[in-house]
């Protein structure tokens, strides 16, 4: 009865032309900056619009990918960090890791899964190279009062000890013990 309700399906935007000035100014959310050419949910340069282009649907990002989309940076080289789950057919390039992750430790930005700040720096901190983990630690701003409740929660897990080290040694204590 209420069919003509639904929508036709829609295409999705695969190839924008920057020089259309109702598009350019018809995003008034700000997501348009003076230096910016196209709004970035259509900017194919976009990390989140080249991983989402790449990864199959469901996919959970993690480790130094998950810090560069929390971060807005572009991806790192070499493929996307993603969480190996059961059927899972990664395309070329990408690196599947074989981690736990809860429901609790994922969360969904701009339509792309990965895991939480708090989940992403624990795994770098416990996975990465030293100084990739140190610089996610105070990239990602952890509060170390939470970080170190988080780690002490996920004891028995390897390496946890090494992610409490770097803690002590990067993260300051809040002053009022809150964010």
């Amino acid at each position: 009865m209420f069919a003509w309700l639904l929508p036709d399906a829609v295409e999705p935007v695969t190839h924008v032309d920057a020089r259309d000035q109702l598009l350019r100014y018809a995003h008034c959310d700000g997501s348009v900056g003076p230096t910016l050419r196209l709004p970035r949910d259509l900017d194919p340069a976009d990390p989140h619009r080249a991983l989402g282009r790449t990864l199959p649907a469901g996919t959970v990002a993690c480790l130094a990918t998950a810090w560069a989309l929390h971060q807005g940076r572009p991806l790192p080289d070499g493929g996307p960090d993603v969480v190996a789950s059961p059927g899972l057919e990664t395309a070329a390039g990408v690196r599947a890791h074989a981690l736990d992750v809860p429901d609790s430790d994922i969360v969904t930005v701009r339509g792309l899964r990965l895991t939480t700040r708090m989940r992403t720096a624990l795994d770098l901190a416990r996975l990465a190279p030293i100084e990739v983990a140190a610089q996610a630690l105070i990239d990602l701003r952890c509060p170390r009062e939470r970080f170190d409740a988080y780690v002490a929660a996920r004891v028995g897990r390897d390496r946890t000890d090494r992610a409490l080290a770097l803690s002590a040694v990067l993260l300051r204590p809040t002053a009022s013990g809150s964010p």
